[in-house]
């Protein structure tokens, strides 16, 4: 994924405003943007410690921590609560040389019934993908039940991915790319040069540490040992952020290659710091960092809508290196096996 992502299809109509814009950015770019504030610190002695004990300070070193890893790996876990639906799911991503392990546990009370199952996608090196599907049963059975597929297709689908690795070729996964047009082509056939992902990461390293908008609101009380901070959004850094951007590589390259996504200046200055406290009122952001490493624990994102009783928490936690996970199956199915599984009937 890259570091300035709108999360919108591509073929969208560029006619959102810039707040639903901001909104749709990824969870990994509002984290990052707030990392530019080690480099601001300074000094020796006490005025060194007593600076890197400042709210600004420890928030910048936490979210700087993230990214200390060599083969850094994440948990980002979700619970949603409504009047009728609980529900909760958890994204395991692991890296390392070889390639990149995304593992999607999901469950949800529906009906008073109790489903769920884990997905397992692991991205090699070498551009092939592999899926492996576990603990299917109870989804397995709500989809039977529900009518949303056959019994044949269910059990078919559970006796070629429970438990075994279905290669997607790299060759397959171009041909579909293809399929779908240019667009995604254009962007991924960029991303996958390192020299360019190592330049356009830079390029944002460095917009990020002159127009850091992400603000500590106020300190709350300290929990296990964590100093905890409630963050916001500063509109004036957020503007000359948005700015700066315009003027990068990367946004240059991907606007070049979908051209319905862009941000206009007049957009930007509309920006005030009244429209973001608006748009988030109903929404909260809180840092657990290490009283003493000044390490991220966790961020946890709460959105609350009263009106409705419906409550939507995520919570993001580095895990280090966890790169020993991350292991490209010594055997798999193919996925024309995979294909002929689903629609050969079962007696």
């Amino acid at each position: 994924m890259s570091d300035f992502d709108f999360d919108e299809p591509a073929t969208a109509a560029a006619k959102k405003s810039i707040f639903a814009k901001i909104a749709g950015l990824s969870t990994k770019v509002k984290i990052a943007s707030a990392a530019g504030l080690v480099v601001l610190l300074g000094g020796g002695g006490a005025f060194a410690y007593s600076a890197l004990n400042t709210p600004d300070a420890v928030v910048g070193l936490a979210l700087a921590s993230v990214f200390g890893e060599a083969h850094p790996g994440f948990e980002v876990s979700a619970d949603v609560k409504s009047a009728t639906t609980n529900g909760s799911g958890t994204i395991d991503i692991y890296t390392a040389d070889t390639g990149s392990l995304l593992t999607l546990k999901a469950s949800a009370m529906v009906n008073e019934e109790q489903i769920g199952a884990t997905l397992n996608v692991l991205a090699s090196k070498a551009g092939d993908v592999y899926l492996n599907l576990a603990d299917f049963d109870s989804l397995g059975a709500y989809i039977i039940t529900s009518g949303l597929l056959p019994m044949e297709t269910v059990n078919n689908a559970r006796t070629a991915l429970n438990g075994a690795w279905v290669k997607v070729t790299k060759e397959e996964l171009d041909s579909y790319t293809s399929l779908a047009g240019d667009t995604n082509s254009c962007i991924s056939t960029k991303l996958n040069n390192p020299e360019y992902t190592k330049k356009v990461q830079g390029e944002f390293v460095g917009i990020l540490r002159n127009n850091n908008f992400i603000q500590v609101k106020k300190e709350l009380p300290g929990v296990n040992g964590d100093r905890v901070f409630e963050l916001g959004i500063n509109a004036e850094q957020l503007k000359s952020f948005l700015k700066a951007a315009k003027a990068s590589t990367y946004y240059q390259d991907f606007t070049t290659c979908v051209p319905t996504v862009s941000i206009t200046d007049a957009q930007i200055d509309s920006i005030t710091q009244e429209k973001i406290d608006e748009a988030l009122k109903n929404e909260s952001t809180t840092l657990y960092a290490n009283s003493f490493s000044h390490k991220l624990d966790k961020i946890e994102f709460q959105l609350t809508d009263s009106s409705s009783n419906q409550s939507v928490k995520v919570t993001f936690k580095p895990l280090g290196d966890q790169s020993s996970k991350v292991v490209v199956p010594a055997k798999s199915t193919t996925l024309t096996e995979l294909l002929t599984t689903l629609s050969t009937p079962t007696y």
